[in-house]
């Protein structure tokens, strides 16, 4: 059992790391975007207008339920 624990630790710290490293990549692009505007290519372009239709189709009870979602993970980390 405690085999399996450090397994899905490592991977839990894995995927956590692939999610930062896609977080960090598309803040990447958009700065490029900011910088260069439509002369950034189409690539940059594409990825920003689907970051912009994806923040066009969240609305504002979903980001204060991801809000309240994360303030539950934070507290419950906090305490343990």
């Amino acid at each position: 059992m405690e085999q399996f624990k450090e397994y899905a630790a490592r991977l839990q710290a894995l995927l956590l790391r692939f999610s930062e490293l896609g977080a960090a990549f598309i803040f990447a692009v958009i700065i490029v975007y900011l910088l260069l505007g439509n002369a950034a290519g189409p690539y940059v372009v594409s990825v920003v207008d689907n970051v912009a239709n994806f923040v066009k189709m969240v609305t504002p009870a979903a980001f204060v339920a991801v809000a309240v979602i994360l303030a539950l993970i934070y507290y419950i980390r906090k305490t343990r």
